[in-house]
């Protein structure tokens, strides 16, 4: 599933089947923005493996308006900051997978550093 083209048909299948399920993954962040006019809310783009904004194989995973705080990090060494590129063990609650964007929504649980 993690090495599935990011418009798949798999995607909506697994969405669907896992929807408010717990899911768990090794990532990286791709891509981080600000949500709207906010200063500590963003949207953040996840992909899987340890190429952060160089991902190009696997399902685009978006977290959308959480502060870092949401994330809930965990680990020996949590880092002030989050950006592009750091590296995590995902724990999120499925939402759904939005076929025209090629995007699965998902809520952060926890936030492993790795």
């Amino acid at each position: 599933m993690l090495k599935a083209d990011s418009c798949d048909d798999a995607n909506l299948d697994f969405a669907t089947g896992y929807e408010g399920q717990t899911v768990a993954f090794k990532g990286s962040i791709r891509h981080m923005a600000r949500h709207g006019d906010y200063e500590t809310r963003y949207d953040f783009l996840l992909g899987p493996g340890d190429e952060g904004a160089n991902t190009t194989i696997g399902p685009a995973f978006k977290y959308e308006d959480v502060n870092t705080g949401n994330l809930n990090l965990t680990g020996k060494k949590i880092p002030a900051t989050v950006g592009v590129g750091d590296k995590f063990r995902f724990i999120a609650e499925v939402r759904e997978f939005n076929a025209a964007q090629c995007l699965f929504f998902l809520h952060p649980v926890s936030t492993e550093v790795r």
